[in-house]
């Protein structure tokens, strides 16, 4: 009879872990090609990005939903963080690019 909640909590860090993937890939991908060189920090960035953006709608959608969520947050922050380069305040680690976005 406890096995039902384990087996949800499960399933839910799985699709967290789907959408951090893909969000990573999604700030990595336009990285590779404008700089040429991806960095680790750029990719920490988009997991975390991904894990805040999913994590509420986690317990009640799909894996499909859940990598889209991922790849569209990773567009969208990704650009955010251009957008802030533009303006050209000093952010290191980009805290106001990722979650003032």
């Amino acid at each position: 009879m406890r096995k039902a909640p384990i087996r949800k909590a499960w399933v839910t860090e799985e699709k967290e872990r789907a959408a951090a993937v893909t969000a990573i890939l999604m700030w990595i991908a336009p990285e590779w090609q404008y700089p040429g060189k991806p960095m680790v920090l750029t990719g920490a960035k988009g997991a975390v990005a991904g894990l805040e953006t999913v994590t509420l709608a986690s317990g009640y959608i799909g894996m499909g939903p859940a990598a889209l969520i991922g790849l569209l947050e990773g567009l969208f922050y990704y650009f955010g963080i251009v957008v802030k380069e533009k303006f050209g305040y000093d952010d290191s680690l980009d805290m106001v690019g990722v979650h003032g976005v």
